[in-house]
């Protein structure tokens, strides 16, 4: 992801997945990874320029989607894993997250 190379960053998330299916169910902040959070968030606006010129690209919608859920945007994360099911409707790793990420969600008022 920070070097931008979405296509084995998505390879290594799926094989992650495989590995560990849990993963799909972590909750973490990448931001706390960097000394710096602004570098993080650089990464993720680099990501975004990168799609914007290759929109069908969902080994690129992954990484995003993925960056997304473990720095808080978990809404924001399901419209992204949405979209990687849209380009290729069988992705494993997408619809294991949107399924962590759904189950997640709340029901009704407490």
């Amino acid at each position: 992801f920070a070097t931008g190379d979405y296509h084995y960053a998505a390879f290594m998330i799926a094989k992650g997945l495989r590995l560990e299916p849990e993963l799909a169910r972590a909750d973490t902040d990448k931001r706390s990874f960097y000394r710096k959070p602004e570098t993080f968030e650089k990464q993720l606006a680099t990501l975004r320029g990168y799609l914007k010129d290759k929109p069908y690209d969902a080994a690129a919608h992954l990484v995003l989607a993925y960056n997304l859920k473990f720095s808080g945007r978990a809404d924001e994360a399901k419209a992204v894993f949405h979209r990687v099911l849209e380009i290729d409707p069988e992705h494993e790793a997408a619809q294991a997250f949107l399924a962590a990420l759904e189950a997640s969600k709340p029901i009704g008022p407490m």
